[in-house]
């Protein structure tokens, strides 16, 4: 019998509500930051993103798993990787991670995360870090 798929959502959010019954809200989902480009390039300024990581899983039998979340700079260097060990019960029921992440820009461009499920890649949400004139 083939191993079971496991369905992947993945997302930003500024704030993620866990409210009766264990229902979630994303508050303020979003994929860009801006940045002021006067501020930005002073001696002492550091770019900073401030958000959530929602991932969602569900897969349509029983199954544990191994998640790896791995966030990748413009430049495609690796800024950071964590492994999350899952147990999916089947069906409507699924699992959720939510990371909160604090990081700061050392490249302006587009970031991403990338979850792997089991060592295969199964979804990349894009972050871009953006400077604007004001």
């Amino acid at each position: 019998m083939p191993d079971p798929k496991v369905y992947v959502t993945a997302f930003f959010c500024e704030r993620l509500l866990n409210e009766e019954g264990g229902v979630l809200s994303a508050i303020r989902m979003t994929d860009t930051w801006l940045f002021n480009a006067a501020s930005a390039t002073s001696p002492n300024a550091v770019a900073l993103v401030e958000t959530t990581f929602v991932v969602g899983l569900k897969c349509e039998t029983p199954k544990d798993a191994i998640v790896t979340i791995t966030g990748i700079q413009p430049d495609a260097e690796k800024f950071g990787s964590r492994d999350f060990p899952v147990k999916l019960s089947g069906g409507i029921n699924g699992h959720a991670i939510v990371m909160p992440l604090l990081f700061q820009v050392k490249q302006f461009g587009m970031h991403w995360m990338e979850v792997s499920v089991d060592g295969v890649l199964t979804q990349r949400t894009p972050l871009l870090a953006k400077m604007v004139d004001q």
